[in-house]
């Protein structure tokens, strides 16, 4: 977790709702698009934890900079999230942010 920049609440909470509305999947092979759920186990936080964050639109302090950096790194194409068959794997980043 490098904390070096954090992001608005309200520009982590467009991401996610990006990312969860528009997953840009053009070619139907998983690539650009980030999944909520690869991004939750990513994080190491519950998917239903980032569903109320898009919903409600209010982000726990606590959470502000591992988004911020996971958007970060997600933004400088650092970490990708690749498709196999039904599971979505992370690749780029061997680490969790948290």
């Amino acid at each position: 977790m490098t904390g070096a920049i954090a992001l608005p609440e309200a520009e982590i909470v467009r991401e996610l709702k990006r990312y969860r509305y528009d997953p840009h999947d053009i070619d139907n092979t998983g690539r650009g698009r980030v999944p909520i759920k690869g991004l939750s186990d990513y994080l190491g936080i519950r998917r239903e934890c980032l569903h109320r964050y898009i919903f409600y639109g209010r982000i726990p302090k606590r959470r502000i900079v591992p988004l911020s950096d996971a958007i970060m790194a997600i933004r400088n194409g650092k970490l990708k999230f690749v498709r196999h068959g039904q599971t979505w794997n992370v690749e780029g980043a061997a680490t969790r942010v948290i």
